[in-house]
């Protein structure tokens, strides 16, 4: 229960401290601003595709930039190098982490959008699909950390 307790402390944390916390609001008032299914759901596929299209430019990039600077060791000149990728590491966290705390909001919110049954389940089969992806991408780019030399380390 503790741990429960503290993970909810946590995904609160991260709600309140960083820009994910903007993306809630935006499909919040996104909800009371079209109020029709349609629009809703393009708005949503939107947020979704811009969301997972910074996530794969990111990758990309960590991945170059994360091969051109190897593995480095403290106090080298290459440090500063090696402390950006792990910046662009974390950044790829929140990303993933952002594109995860979208879908609670969705779903919540279709509860209340869409008055059949198939369109409910639908979307939540949607967004299902959504989470599996965010996690197989976590796995990758955890992955991609560990093989290029930069561990469990992240800022």
């Amino acid at each position: 229960m503790k741990r429960l307790a503290s993970l909810f402390l946590l995904f609160f944390a991260h709600l309140a401290f960083v820009p994910e916390a903007l993306i809630v609001i935006l499909i919040v008032g996104a909800y009371f601003y079209f109020r029709d299914p349609l629009p809703w759901l393009v708005f949503e596929g939107a947020v979704f595709a811009v969301l997972t299209l910074l996530f794969t430019l990111l990758a990309r990039h960590v991945d170059r930039r994360s091969l051109a600077v190897g593995v480095v060791t403290a106090g080298s000149p290459q440090e500063k190098e090696a402390d950006e990728v792990l910046r662009l590491f974390s950044l790829g966290e929140h990303l993933l982490f952002a594109i995860t705390s979208a879908t609670l909001p969705y779903f919540i919110l279709s509860f209340f959008i869409f008055d059949g049954r198939v369109a409910f389940w639908l979307h939540t089969v949607f967004l299902a699909a959504v989470l599996v992806g965010v996690h197989f991408a976590g796995r990758w780019l955890d992955r991609l950390q560990k093989r290029r030399g930069y561990g469990e380390y992240g800022l």
